[in-house]
């Protein structure tokens, strides 16, 4: 190729290397590919696709944007139910489709507590009953008989005392 030709070769020549816009990696074969790889650069700046959120992410982050994006479509999180509100409607599809079965639930929950409790209240009153009568049994008497001596008394000095405890 002749020299004065070299500058138009450069600018226009399909296998010469041209830099991403988004990222800076050199592409060879400009022409063919460079449009390829900005199509899918991972740098790119793409808005999330919700409708909705207009937030602009680089595209190889936006699988971190989509995991907490108030306008992506959820599965509910309770098990089997199909719905599949917005995040942000969350809440309400909760509330407004799961809060009556769990309120139901929590009632008899807390009628099968209270019916525990008063058989439990119940059984410890008959103990306590139990307890009391017991007590007032009156006890079998006890006596005991002490003897006792006292040294230097000389002979036949011993002296015993008889006590009933209880009785």
């Amino acid at each position: 190729m002749a020299r004065k030709e070299w500058a138009e070769h450069v600018t226009t020549c399909k296998l010469r290397g041209a830099k991403c816009r988004h990222c800076g990696t050199v592409v060879r074969e400009a022409f063919r590919s460079l449009a390829e790889h900005e199509g899918r650069c991972p740098s790119q700046k793409a808005e999330c696709p919700n409708a909705g959120c207009s937030v602009l992410y680089q595209r190889g982050e936006m699988n971190l944007h989509r995991a907490v994006c108030e306008q992506e479509q959820v599965a509910c999180l309770c098990p089997g139910c199909d719905g599949r509100p917005l995040r942000k409607d969350m809440g309400a599809h909760l509330l407004a489709t799961h809060m009556s079965a769990a309120a139901e639930l929590l009632q008899s929950a807390y009628a099968r507590i209270n019916a525990v409790e008063a058989a439990q209240d119940s059984e410890q009153r008959h103990v306590a009953a139990q307890d009391s009568e017991q007590r007032h049994v009156a006890p079998s008497p006890t006596s005991w008989v002490f003897n006792w001596r006292a040294d230097g008394w000389g002979h036949g000095s011993f002296m015993s005392e008889t006590h009933d405890f209880g009785g």
